[in-house]
């Protein structure tokens, strides 16, 4: 499946990356403001000015993401990416074991933060003299309050909405229902924004600022969502390990196997879509696996080359499949199925096939989950 997100660096074990809409939209807001040095500086270097306070528009989005990585792992929870988006930043916290007391915490940390980088390039505008430094410093000053003020509206996963969860989570003594409450408020704020976004619009053609509101309120309503089905997701594959939930009764493939009878027998009217290969697939696990055999690997053949193909001719050689181990964790396991694009994984100790592990069971057993939350 595409990537979406492009990993910049890591920071410990914590993942820092870009969504594909960010460099886009720091193309488009670089040139939204050259603009306003266009006056006093001349084309290019009013361009090169307007990209760099884009840049630090962006380092303050990622300083706010940073405040919540530290608080997240101060409390002892692993933080596993900080992904910047063209309308902001996420920090995902394991939060498996986490109070309300450390949800408010971390849902703080950012709002201090920009509240602190407010406050400096504020004192910064208003102590030197006017100029494009004063109009980069008042941008900065502008953006992190604005930042400040969006982040404190009450809708998960918003910082406020993180707050209001962490509240009534304390009093209802139940995340799960916290967080669904938090997650409606932070949807109809969304819906709120894109429909002052339209007004703005409309009332007074001012478009980028209609475009801003309404793209902060369609990205806070999308996320909010995002943000509640990753959070059950989380409960409900917490403590669950591979080899609880991995399957030991499975279809295998033989390696000497013709194409066109590996299609008459495993691929057509079935609805499976990969398979280990192993020596003797009657005899079932544990046995070496040998490799991944799917339709993927069947396209890469013409129609006439499948009497003449053999299985292990073929497949993935286990050298390049990806292996789940029976303490692999399932939050892990479906991560690694969505992210390779397969709907079913090897389960191996060594060399030796324990079992599968498919992607429809781990979602099956999400959302039996989920419904009882």
């Amino acid at each position: 499946m595409p990537q979406r997100m492009l990993t910049i660096t890591h920071i410990g074990k914590t993942t820092l990356q870009v969504h594909w809409s960010w460099p886009p939209a720091l193309l488009a807001l670089a040139g939204l403001l050259s603009s306003l040095y266009s006056n006093s500086l001349s084309g290019s270097m009013a361009g090169l000015i307007g990209l760099a306070t884009a840049l630090l528009i962006y380092g303050s989005i990622l300083l706010h993401e940073l405040a919540h990585g530290v608080a997240g792992h101060a409390a002892g929870l692993p933080v596993r990416t900080i992904t910047l988006f063209a309308f902001g930043g996420r920090t995902e916290v394991d939060e498996t074991r986490s109070s309300p007391v450390t949800e408010l915490l971390i849902a703080l940390s950012g709002p201090i933060i920009s509240m602190l980088l407010t406050a400096i390039w504020w004192g910064t505008a208003i102590t030197i003299v006017p100029g494009p430094a004063q109009t980069l410093a008042l941008v900065l000053a502008t953006v992190n309050g604005g930042l400040l003020a969006l982040n404190l509206l009450p809708g998960y996963p918003l910082d406020g909405g993180r707050i209001l969860k962490a509240a009534l989570w304390f009093l209802l003594d139940d995340e799960i229902p916290a967080a669904r409450s938090a997650t409606l408020i932070g949807r109809a704020c969304g819906w709120a924004l894109v429909l002052i976004g339209v007004v703005i619009a409309l009332g007074t053609n001012n478009l980028a600022y209609g475009m801003a509101f309404g793209g902060a309120g369609y990205f806070l309503s999308h996320t909010a969502i995002e943000g509640f089905r990753r959070l059950a997701l989380q409960r409900a594959l917490h403590g669950v390990r591979v080899a609880d939930m991995m399957q030991h009764a499975f279809r295998a493939v033989e390696p000497d196997l013709p194409l066109d009878q590996f299609v008459g027998r495993f691929v057509l009217g079935q609805s499976d879509n990969g398979f280990p290969v192993i020596s003797h697939p009657e005899a079932g696990p544990p046995q070496p696996l040998l490799g991944m055999m799917s339709v993927r690997n069947l396209r890469r053949f013409a129609l006439s080359q499948w009497t003449l193909t053999r299985i292990h001719e073929a497949m993935t050689p286990m050298s390049r499949v990806h292996i789940l181990s029976p303490e692999t964790t399932a939050a892990e396991a479906l991560k690694a199925l969505i992210e390779n694009d397969q709907d079913l994984l090897p389960v191996v100790t060594g060399q030796q096939l324990l079992g599968v592990v498919r992607r429809r069971d781990l979602l099956l057993y999400v959302r039996m989950r989920v419904a009882k939350m």
